[in-house]
């Protein structure tokens, strides 16, 4: 079915020259493109008129939008408003084969960003990458759409929809019975973290005889804070707060940095703000702040303060401060280019 905005481009036509001609605000024009306004029939007759068109050509595509609206899993975004479809089509899909890119990247993914696109939009399979890759992509961008589902039925998080979103990113493949998917996890983890000034060193995360309580805490305090955000810095102290809390009790045997950059970025889309994407060239200042940070300090026990406000955290605020600035500006050139049509 066809849509209003692809009628008018069809013709060549701008929103504000389809108002000239069908004698209607541009602001009215705009806001029927978005389905934020329901036309009367006067508003329909004249749209149908300027667009060379029937009135029942305008019905259609607004019934059309409507569809789109209500299947839409991103209709939450608010930083996508006022872009049309197809800006905002494109928009969608650079943010999330971004973060799948840099996220999986991250953690040891190889293939590359134009693959992982092509992968995650064409559905393409990469010659020389492994099954096990091509399935963390297309997890991962799974994932992404179910929390967004979430957030536009204004679910609250909870440690089953954790585990939900960890099969997601873990393919659902179960290798190792002491390696659960979709579980919190049954043996002790720890990695040899990198430091910036001294010699990597054992760092033990939280026990998981003390996982579920610690997942408590974490997840009152993911329901607390997002209320909290009201602008660009308070929303930053709040991605550190969750993405370190979520890492010192590494709840998972496996894939706990993906988690915690989806669910670190669940109260930023819900405050209508761009999510925080950190790029896999990043990778070693990441690594190197993130393990200042754990080595500072012992893993949580229940009950006592999930993250510490000490040096490496105000660093890696910083640092994420810094990695947010290219998604921000994406999101600027988008509207720029809105705005010169």
């Amino acid at each position: 079915m066809t849509t209003l905005s692809e009628l008018r481009s069809r013709l060549g036509l701008t929103q504000r020259e389809v108002a000239h001609l069908s004698g209607l605000r541009f602001e009215t024009i705009s806001r029927i493109e978005l389905g934020k306004n329901q036309p009367h029939r006067k508003t329909i007759i004249r749209l149908a008129k300027a667009l060379e068109v029937n009135e029942e050509a305008i019905d259609q595509a607004l019934l059309s939008m409507s569809k789109m609206e209500q299947s839409d899993p991103y209709r939450r975004w608010a930083f996508l408003e006022g872009l049309d479809r197809d800006l905002r089509v494109g928009l969608i899909e650079q943010l999330i084969c971004q973060w799948t890119h840099n996220s999986t990247g991250l953690e040891g993914n190889t293939i590359s960003a134009g693959d992982t696109h092509l992968i995650l939009t064409q559905g393409i399979t990469v010659s020389g990458k492994s099954l096990q890759e091509h399935e963390e992509i297309h997890g991962h961008g799974s994932a992404i759409t179910l929390l967004s589902t979430w957030l536009n039925q204004k679910q609250n998080l909870s440690a089953a929809k954790c585990h939900e979103l960890h099969r997601l990113v873990q393919t659902e493949r179960v290798h190792d019975i002491y390696a659960p998917v979709g579980k919190w996890k049954v043996e002790p983890n720890g990695t040899t973290a990198i430091r910036s000034k001294e010699d990597p060193i054992w760092h033990e995360y939280s026990s998981p005889r003390h996982v579920a309580s610690l997942m408590d805490q974490w997840l009152a305090l993911f329901k607390k804070g997002e209320r909290e955000i009201s602008d660009y810095s308070s929303a930053i102290r709040f991605y550190t707060t969750l993405h370190l809390g979520f890492v010192a009790i590494h709840p998972y045997a496996d894939g706990n940095g993906r988690m915690a950059r989806l669910l670190a970025n669940m109260p930023l889309l819900k405050a209508g703000m761009p999510p925080l994407l950190i790029s896999v060239e990043a990778r070693r200042d990441y690594l190197t702040i993130l393990g200042d940070y754990c080595t500072a300090s012992s893993a949580p026990l229940p009950g006592e303060a999930l993250v510490h406000d000490n040096d490496a955290f105000k660093k890696l605020q910083q640092f994420f401060e810094q990695q947010w600035k290219p998604v921000r500006d994406l999101i600027g050139e988008f509207h720029d280019r809105q705005q010169s049509r």
